[in-house]
């Protein structure tokens, strides 16, 4: 599942932001970000839907996790 590969990658980083970006998938989405943030120090959490350029390319249930490392400097903008 897609949290588990986030949270593996990132478990180490300090701060992270994560967005996900979905076609029609927006109930899905946020279960994932709810396993993510309930994982992860999250500064900062966005859910988004795909435009319909990508939406007609991949159709509905597309999901994708972004996940930016924050060093401290731009972490305590955040904080």
């Amino acid at each position: 599942e897609i949290a588990r590969r986030v949270i593996k990658d990132f478990k180490k980083e300090r701060w992270v932001i994560v967005s996900i970006i979905h076609t029609l998938s927006f109930m899905e989405s946020k279960r994932i970000m709810k396993k993510i943030q309930s994982s992860l120090n999250c500064v900062d959490t966005m859910i988004t839907e795909c435009t319909p350029v990508i939406g007609a390319h991949t159709g509905p249930g597309l999901i994708g996790v972004i996940v930016s490392k924050l060093n401290s400097d731009i972490a305590d903008l955040f904080i």
